[in-house]
């Protein structure tokens, strides 16, 4: 990261001890004041226009954990403001430390305003993070941001993320999925945040149908799943106008034996549906 006033004004700090004593890693509020003294913040350590200092990867990987650590979230958002951040698996690596200390709200800010690009593998990184963790409440609040944030990555990162996932994983984001946002995106009325969150759900939908569909329909485990795929479905069919790809998808979804025997009429009830987007 380089600040505004060009090469002539740049800082190199390579050693995080070389800054931060250990008194100031002990108090959140000391901590607060030197990180704002170190980028120049409106609070008065200076101005982004003399020149931000160049810090070293590791400089600010310890910068962000140390702001978990304390619970410095005004350090977070600091470090945000000034997109002070490594590259994906840094992100993620931060995201995983929310995680850890059950932050959820920190976790979705952080993941929809860091300036950093994520790869299919990062991505999918993410996802498992949040599928693996243990409170539910805080599953789906933290899949919720992931779902938004998936607006920014091109389609093909999305399916090749998911595409990673085994079994296990994609029935629980299905199920997640549901818990989360249709109650929601079924309700009346206008909102933005209603409107994003369903777009980046049509999104995760279609990506789960491109990976995974084939093996959802063969998985006997899986058939609470394909019911509340049905009912993403339905949204998916309310929010685009030209999915007839999903139709090759589910034409045949009638004929195939292991749904024969488990809920005739849900098959073909969802066979129609799809058959009948473009309607």
């Amino acid at each position: 990261f380089q600040g505004a006033g060009g090469p002539g004004h740049v800082e190199e700090i390579a050693k995080f001890e070389g800054f931060f004593k250990g008194s100031d890693l002990r108090n959140r509020d000391t901590f607060l004041q030197k990180v704002e003294d170190l980028v120049g913040s409106a609070k008065g350590g200076g101005s982004r226009g003399s020149g931000l200092p160049l810090f070293s990867e590791d400089f600010i990987a310890r910068l962000w954990k140390e702001c978990v650590r304390l619970e410095s979230w005004k350090g977070l958002t600091v470090l945000l403001s000034h997109n002070l951040f490594n590259d994906g698996g840094h992100l993620c690596q931060v995201l995983k430390d929310l995680l850890k200390s059950s932050q959820y709200k920190h976790f979705g800010t952080v993941l929809l305003k860091a300036p950093v690009s994520l790869s299919d593998a990062e991505f999918h990184d993410i996802i498992e993070a949040v599928l693996s963790h243990k409170a539910e409440e805080g599953r789906q609040s933290c899949l919720a941001s992931v779902v938004s944030r998936s607006e920014g990555l091109s389609e093909e990162t999305i399916i090749n993320a998911v595409k990673r996932l085994n079994m296990e994983q994609v029935i629980l984001l299905v199920k997640n999925f549901n818990a989360t946002f249709v109650a929601e995106v079924t309700n009346e009325g206008p909102g933005s945040k209603k409107r994003k969150g369903l777009k980046g759900l049509v999104v995760f939908l279609s990506s789960i149908i491109d990976a995974h569909l084939s093996a959802l329909l063969l998985s006997e485990e899986s058939h609470e799943a394909l019911e509340q795929l049905q009912e993403l479905t339905r949204i998916q069919i309310h929010c685009e106008k030209q999915v007839a790809r999903l139709s090759n998808y589910i034409k045949d979804l009638g004929s195939l034996e292991v749904l024969k025997e488990h809920k005739p009429n849900h098959s073909k009830d969802f066979a129609v549906e799809i058959l009948n987007i473009n309607v």
